[in-house]
């Protein structure tokens, strides 16, 4: 929005904090309306033109930011940003994006789509030491995943044990977590084979 005048400063709702205040120009509306400098300066409208904002906001390419694209964005980050949480296994590793993925979301779309793209699936590397490539990825079933993850704390010798501790009765699913480092819920879906399932 445009900022107009800067105006004088004001207490906040709470009174506990002043602010200084703007006069801006609404450029959907072409209102004329006060606010706070700092929210004026960041926000797009006066909030006449909210709905269709956040519906730009949400639809990229085709696509809502928690499907494919979101998963574009997601390997990106984790192997370019050191603040992701996932840096550390992906990016800090030297595992990297191919370039023509890197440059822009439309080839790997266009290669997700003609490869076996379709809501509940995976992306996963082939081989976790390599680049996420087009001949390094395809999708999966997320619970044939989890065992290539390089984040997990399990191996199959050690799921084996899980499931013929618990089969026999000698370890519960709490107790078999805290053993092996791993949450209840996580213990439930192997001893339940809905984790960790062998082809």
């Amino acid at each position: 929005m445009k900022l107009l005048e800067k105006l004088d400063m004001r207490w906040n709702k709470n009174s506990t904090y002043k602010s200084r205040w703007g006069l801006f120009l609404c450029k959907y509306c072409n209102r004329k309306f006060e606010k706070n400098l700092a929210d004026g300066r960041k926000d797009k409208s006066c909030g006449c033109a909210k709905g269709e904002l956040t519906s730009k906001t949400k639809t990229i390419h085709g696509q809502t930011p928690k499907n494919l694209y979101q998963r574009w964005l997601t390997i990106k980050t984790r192997c370019y940003n050191p603040n992701d949480p996932s840096y550390k296994v992906y990016g800090s590793r030297g595992i990297q994006v191919c370039s023509e993925w890197r440059s822009g979301y439309q080839p790997f779309r266009k290669w997700a789509l003609e490869n076996g793209y379709r809501e509940g699936l995976a992306l996963c590397r082939k081989d976790v030491k390599k680049n996420y490539a087009p001949e390094n990825c395809h999708f999966i079933k997320e619970v044939h995943n989890a065992p290539k993850r390089t984040t997990t704390k399990m191996s199959w010798d050690k799921i084996r044990i899980v499931r013929q501790l618990y089969k026999d009765g000698s370890m519960s699913q709490d107790q078999l977590g805290k053993k092996f480092n791993v949450s209840p819920s996580n213990i439930s879906l192997i001893v339940n084979n809905r984790a960790w399932v062998e082809k």
